[in-house]
């Protein structure tokens, strides 16, 4: 476990949450900054991560820096591809 501005995060998490593709990336921090009001306290990466982590039950991501490989997560056993996430996001938070 490694503490991070006062939270514990398990370190394989933090290994696993590594980057994603650039529209990816820049629609979930849009997104986040909008819907989270923690956003600010944290660097944009660490910000989505945790956004993430507090509105599902996450349990790992994988996000590509690949442009052709898409960022999955898993939630509760189910993989989940990035437009399904943003999709899920919106149903608990609006656009």
């Amino acid at each position: 476990m490694k503490e991070i501005n006062g939270r514990q995060i398990n370190d394989a998490v933090l290994n696993y949450i590594n980057g994603g593709t650039k529209e990816q990336n820049e629609e979930l921090q849009e997104y986040a900054k909008r819907h989270y009001p923690d956003y600010d306290k944290y660097d944009p990466k660490s910000a989505v991560a945790f956004f993430i982590m507090e509105s599902f039950k996450l349990r790992a991501s994988r996000m590509s820096d690949n442009p052709d490989t898409e960022n999955l997560y898993l939630i509760d056993g189910q993989t989940v591809d990035h437009a399904t996430m943003m999709s899920m996001l919106r149903e608990i938070y609006g656009d």
